[in-house]
Parts: C-alpha cells; structure tokens; sequence
C-alpha cells in the first residue's frame, strides 16, 4: 500500500511537473526533472543579469545561506558546514585530496562503487596511497564484513555510496560509521542517490563528510552540488585549493595572507555559480515541504506494488528488499540482458521511462508518482511466461 500523501500529488504534478500528463518518468536515479518554480527561479536569475548592477546592490547572500540552512536540515548538520560544490566528484575529491595522507596509507571502498567516488582516491595514488576494495557478496551486494575484513593498520579512511547506483542497496551508515568511531577512521559518503528522497544523519551518525550532486534527487540539475561536513571531519579534512571565497580578511591586498575561513567556505574557492543557487533553492523549497522521510516511504509503498506485479509476469527483483537495505529504487530482471533490453524499449515505447544497469531495469520513482505510474509499467512489460520468486 502506498503512503498517505502530506500533499496533493495531482495538484503538484500539474503545476511542477507537466511532463507527467505524457510520460510516466520512474527514472529518477538518474536525472531528476527539475520542477517549473526551479525552471522560473533559473529564468529570473538570468533576466536579472541583464541588469547586473541592480543584482549586485542585492542581497547576494540571502539565498546562499537559504540553501546552506535546508541541506543541513536534510543532512543533519549545520549550515556552517555545508559547502557549494560542483558535482560529487568535486566534493569527493575536495575530502580524498585533504586527508593528511602518508606513503602506504589506504582506504577501504566497496568494489564497484561509483567512478566519482572511487577515482578522486585512485588518484592519490602518486602520494603512496593504495585503494583496497572490499569484496562483493554472491549476489552483489557490499558487506559489513567485507568492509571490516579490508581494515588494516594503515587504513585511514572508508568511502562508499548511502544508497548504491547499481540497484538501490541501502548501506546501514550508522553502523559504519560506529565501526570507523571505534578505529579512528575517516568515513566519506557519496549521498548523490540519497540526500533529499532518503533520511541522512551526519552528526548523529558519525560521518565526516557528505557529497551529492544536484542533478538527481536534489531536483537542481548539472553543474551544482554540495559538501557537507561533521565539525570532526572539518577539522581533520584540509582545504587543498583556494580563492578568495576560502580565506578571511581582505583578499585584494598585494599580499594577502592565506587565513582559511572557519566555516565549510573554505573549500569554496572563487565567485559562487548564482543562477543554479536560485535554482537549488527553489527545488529545496518542495523537497524540504514533503520530507525525505515521506519521500522515501511513498517510494517504498510504490516499489511493494511493483514488485507484485512484475513476478507475476515472470521477472525477478534483484534489489534487495531486506527493510533494513531497501530504498527509493529497485531493479528487477527477465533474467538476461537481451530480454531486459527488450522489457525497457517496450516500456519506453510506452511512455514509462526507466533505465538499464548492470542488475536490470532500473526502477526509480519519487514523491509525485502514482499507483497509476506503476500500473502502467506493469501492463507494458512484456509477459514472459514463467514466474520467478524474488
């Protein structure tokens, strides 16, 4: 059963997401529409800017700080902590290349995680840092035991995605980051399929560091993304790049000294990119209005629909559906690629739209999709004949 609505998702798909009256979008793990106030702030940035002399005698710090103060609040941090970066792999690599690293140190990062977040740690390479990858299970999924299996002594750090690219495996954070409390270790964390649909807890979980990108279920598009920081991971994570954003005191001065800002600013380091702030904001404004926490329940309540109706017709689900593991998105399979690819064109030429990876079909709906949407991926899903178990 699907979750009671905290609003009116017809009210909301006529007026942010017109697109819905043709298309069933169920495909937002990989890009997420923007809604029409989003589009309308980007708009009135970009008249604004015609006129650049009135925006600059504005308030140009009033929606920054808008924006800092809504992703603490989905983070559980703080608005101090919280920088503007330009994609994930931005922010990862803002944590991989501040960590004091010594020759032969390591971190741990499940195999095949996400090449934003695993490349900016492969490229500490020439600084004598080693990447040791923890093992998939048989059915691939990342293990605890995997992760603390790959611990050694020269570990300093663990990274890995909340919730995973692949088939939406839910990675229990509180637990890891209890595991790297108690060995001292720095835990990084891409929530770019996470922050803002699923509940996250920096401070209280004991994460150093956050990143999401914009474009997915931030709902804010390219180019835009965020850092969150613990007040631990501020301090043992190191600004590595600067400008004039990143120091206190008067930067234009012939020689200016290099005083880090106290706050996540410092690892910001030029002039902010204004016109997606304003989009961001919008965005956050609805986000914010529903909550991860109904966002992902709504999501779940979908998902259990799914899951009975495409068994029935023959795929298997090949996301995990353990409570403790499950989140906004699944994947389910025919069994073999060829006869995935042939499930998704059909579901494509019927106006669902979804996506391919490497466990099949993925399926990735959100706050203003409808039972009707997950009907209408079952009836267009090719009837395979014989049923599998999940």
């Amino acid at each position: 059963m699907t979750a009671t609505p905290k609003f009116d998702p017809a009210s909301v798909r006529a007026s942010e997401f017109p697109m819905t009256r043709i298309w069933s979008y169920l495909n937002h793990a990989s890009v997420g529409p923007l809604p029409q106030r989003t589009i309308r702030a980007l708009d009135e940035f970009n008249q604004a800017m015609a006129v650049p002399q009135v925006w600059e005698a504005g308030d140009r710090g009033a929606q920054l700080c808008a924006v800092r103060g809504a992703v603490a609040r989905l983070a559980g941090s703080a608005a101090e902590r919280v920088a503007i970066v330009s994609s994930a792999g931005h922010g990862i690599s803002i944590c991989a290349a501040g960590i004091d690293w010594r020759n032969g140190d390591e971190v741990v990062i499940p195999h095949s995680e996400y090449p934003s977040l695993a490349i900016p740690f492969l490229a500490q390479g020439d600084l004598g840092v080693r990447v040791r990858w923890a093992a998939k299970t048989d059915d691939g999924r990342t293990s605890m035991d995997a992760i603390e299996s790959a611990i050694t002594a020269r570990t300093r750090a663990i990274a890995i995605s909340h919730v995973e690219f692949a088939d939406g495996y839910l990675n229990d954070l509180a637990e890891l980051g209890q595991l790297c409390r108690d060995r001292g270790l720095l835990l990084i964390v891409d929530a770019t399929q996470s922050l803002g649909a699923v509940p996250i807890n920096v401070d209280r979980w004991g994460i150093h560091a956050v990143v999401a990108h914009g474009y997915k279920w931030l709902h804010a598009g390219f180019g835009i993304g965020v850092a969150v920081f613990s007040s631990e991971g501020m301090e043992r994570i190191r600004p590595t790049h600067g400008g004039s954003a990143s120091v206190c005191g008067n930067p234009f001065v012939a020689e200016p000294i290099v005083t880090w800002h106290p706050t996540a600013e410092r690892f910001e380091a030029g002039a902010q990119p204004f016109a997606l702030i304003a989009g961001l904001q919008a965005s956050l404004t609805l986000i914010e209005g529903i909550g991860p926490e109904w966002i992902l329940l709504h999501a779940r309540g979908l998902i259990d629909r799914l899951v009975g109706g495409v068994v029935d017709k023959g795929y298997r689900v090949s996301s995990s559906l353990e409570s403790k593991h499950r989140s906004q998105f699944v994947a389910l399979t025919s069994g073999t690629s060829d006869g995935d690819l042939r499930a998704h064109v059909a579901l494509t030429e019927a106006g669902v739209v979804t996506a391919i990876r490497s466990h099949g079909i993925r399926v990735a709906p959100t706050f203003y999709n409808t039972s009707d949407d997950i009907d209408r991926l079952i009836e267009a899903l090719p009837e395979l004949g014989v049923s599998h178990t999940a």
